[in-house]
């Protein structure tokens, strides 16, 4: 559907003198990347939003609007009008939002709209002519953790927190899978935000660098623990990858068929390489071990290291007093045959 006709369908029924006033729009495609409108085009879109400020920037758009995995997440916006494209898609609140009129197409015959916790939501009107009440008992509305009370929803003793919930996929808050790497959230209890990383960014540049936290697409600060299975596998675009300090797991064929990756920064706290992880890596040379919890050899899986580069140098880089306790057995696990060790490789 053109663009231009779909934004101009959203303003049927919306007074004038509102229409009057200079609106500015934005465009969420399935994959998350927002764009502000052209006169002009078409695309796999999700939503469209107008804001009646017609300074407002698409950084700050990307700062209160997400959508990953069918959830459209708004946090503190206000908006002139929403547009919904598609069906099966939750609009999540968080904190104090304004949604002055809010459409569906024909393709989106319901929506969800769930509440987190202290949240509202004020709307004025759904499809140009009916209140949210009686949107909600047409069933065009349907509402989690949340009370009508007039033009407003508003979060009830059943709303969640406003944290993702666990396996819950997402985006980095502002960006989308062009640019942000994808998480998945493993706790989300308020003293252990932890995500795994799921896949790199669809950009993605040579030089990798794993956060130790991330901020995600609810707001929330999650720490970074685990590198998934198969995460960059066969990413031949990879050429370092250094990891944060929270990593505590490398999963199973994490970096498999990287054929391109000359370096690698293992992080201090990773106690778990899975089997496979670096396998033919055949370009690997340069690894820096900062870990002390890797001191054992069932630490590392079968092959994680098998097919690297034959003249690879592997340093283990701890403080003196950690030295004296891990070193030794740092060395003797990269030294071993069962993870692909040859006796080219310098490891000390």
């Amino acid at each position: 559907m053109a663009v231009a006709v779909a934004l101009t369908m959203c303003f049927v029924a919306v007074p004038q003198k509102v229409l009057a006033d200079s609106i500015t729009s934005f465009y969420i495609s399935s994959s998350g990347t927002i764009t502000e409108a052209s006169s002009s085009g078409t695309g796999d879109y999700v939503a469209s939003l107008s804001s009646e400020n017609p300074n407002v920037s698409l950084e700050t758009i990307k700062s209160e609007v997400s959508y990953s995995s069918g959830i459209l997440t708004i946090s503190n916006i206000s908006l002139f009008s929403l547009r919904i494209y598609k069906n099966d898609v939750t609009i999540k609140s968080i904190g104090t939002n304004t949604v002055g009129y809010l459409f569906l197409t024909d393709s989106a015959t319901s929506i969800t709209i769930k509440m987190t916790k202290d949240s509202t939501i004020d709307i004025q009107g759904v499809n140009g002519s009916d209140g949210i009440s009686e949107a909600y008992e047409s069933g065009i509305i349907k509402i989690i953790g949340g009370t009508i009370s007039g033009s407003s929803i508003v979060a009830n003793a059943d709303a969640e927190s406003a944290a993702l919930a666990v396996n819950d996929t997402s985006y980095e808050q502002g960006k989308s899978a062009d640019d942000s790497a994808t998480y998945k959230v493993t706790s989300n209890t308020e003293n252990n935000l932890t995500v795994s990383y799921e896949k790199p960014a669809n950009n993605i540049s040579g030089k990798e660098i794993i956060k130790d936290t991330v901020t995600l697409s609810d707001g929330l600060t999650y720490n970074v623990t685990t590198i998934s299975d198969n995460a960059f596998a066969k990413c031949t675009a990879l050429k370092s990858i250094t990891l944060g300090d929270n990593v505590e797991t490398i999963g199973d064929s994490a970096f498999e068929g990287c054929t391109k990756l000359t370096s690698l920064v293992i992080g201090k706290n990773v106690k778990k390489i899975g089997k496979k992880a670096y396998y033919k890596c055949s370009s690997l040379k340069k690894i820096t071990v900062k870990s002390t919890k890797l001191n054992k050899k069932s630490k590392i899986g079968k092959n994680a290291f098998k097919g690297i580069k034959k003249t690879a140098k592997i340093k283990i880089k701890m403080s003196k007093q950690n030295a004296k306790k891990y070193k030794t057995g740092t060395i003797n696990a990269f030294k071993s045959k069962k993870i692909g060790y040859v006796n080219t490789w310098s490891v000390k």
